[in-house]
């Protein structure tokens, strides 16, 4: 393994623990569940854009590509969600639901 994947799994193992490290505490809470969206969501950003640099043919380029976008978009819907729950639960504005779809 490279340096650089060797680096990006240590990344992407922390994200994930630290996510679920709040997730366990209180699985109830909106804003948990949220922050482990948020740091699973920025994980599979990081694997999609890896892809995207290190692709071996155009196809998986262009797949990884569309998928580091996707999940780009919706880690920032998450984080705008996170800000509304945290650290006082306030109602979502109209525009950001129309944007949420």
């Amino acid at each position: 393994m490279s340096p650089t994947t060797l680096l990006l799994l240590a990344v992407c193992v922390a994200n994930v623990m630290l996510g679920l490290l709040v997730l366990l505490r209180n699985t109830r809470a909106a804003s948990s569940r949220l922050f482990f969206a948020v740091t699973s969501l920025v994980c599979l950003w990081l694997v999609s854009s890896y892809y995207t640099e290190n692709a071996t043919g155009l196809v998986v380029n262009v797949a990884a590509n569309k998928l580091s976008y996707f999940f780009a978009y919706l880690l920032v819907v998450c984080i705008a969600l996170f800000s509304y729950q945290f650290p006082v639960s306030q109602k979502i504005p109209r525009y950001l639901q129309i944007v949420m779809g």
